[in-house]
């Protein structure tokens, strides 16, 4: 199913909207992944299907999350650049100083330990 869906030029092409329009607002990189991290953190307790006591429910979202999520969806798994179908949809349809911001997340997301 996510294959054929993920296929369809009109689908990629919002995925790679979506994308693209997530990772420029990182710009401001140190900011904005606090900000990410701590929303998520803010509302893991609204979820009720885990136990108090369990392992689970003292789990937290943190950097190594961050970078595996944006990982995923901006850099090329074999060069750790940005993802050629973000790099495309940026210069496509944005300009040459959003396909530069981009690069640098992406360089920031990089050097994430």
């Amino acid at each position: 199913f996510w294959d054929e869906l993920y296929d369809d030029p009109e689908i990629a092409e919002v995925v790679a909207e979506i994308y693209s329009r997530v990772l420029l607002r990182l710009t401001m990189y140190e900011k904005r992944k606090a900000w990410f991290i701590k929303m998520v953190n803010s509302q893991l307790s609204a979820i009720e299907s885990v136990e108090e006591n369990s392992a689970e429910a003292s789990w937290r979202f943190e950097v190594n999350h961050f970078k595996q999520v944006f990982e995923t969806i901006a850099l090329a798994p074999d060069s750790g650049d940005l993802a050629p179908a973000l790099s495309r949809y940026i210069s496509d349809n944005l300009d040459d100083k959003s396909l530069q911001e981009a690069r640098e997340v992406v360089a920031c997301i990089a050097r994430e330990t």
